[in-house]
């Protein structure tokens, strides 16, 4: 079975533009911004919310990224108004797909800088 869609995301330095910055920011003792420690939560307590919000940020449509997920277009956007509860905006929106992907981005670059 192939990886989830979130997990098997590489970003190239040269293709990070201004988010390369960000990268390279943070350090061990930073502490996340509240977006990854609310992103964190929910995934936490639902298991197929980082995926399904990786499809939902990345894609034009709910049918975009119900085809992602193999899923109903119905099923994502059930998905997606527990995701707006969980999270406390609308993934739904432009302004929440971005929020959504900086949030993502962040969440793996904190995951990445802490010791293990």
């Amino acid at each position: 079975m192939a990886a989830p869609v979130f997990q098997r995301l590489t970003v190239l330095a040269e293709d990070a533009g201004a988010l390369l910055a960000i990268a390279e920011k943070p350090g061990p003792e930073d502490v996340p911004p509240p977006d990854v420690a609310t992103l964190e939560s929910a995934a936490a307590k639902t298991p197929w919310m980082l995926e399904t919000l990786q499809a939902i940020s990345t894609t034009d449509s709910l049918r975009d990224a119900a085809a992602l997920l193999h899923l109903h277009h119905s099923t994502v956007q059930e998905r997606a108004v527990r995701a707006d509860r969980a999270l406390g905006w609308a993934v739904l929106s432009q302004r929440g797909k971005q929020r959504v992907q900086l949030a993502l981005v962040m969440r793996r670059i904190f995951t990445a800088v802490q010791p293990r």
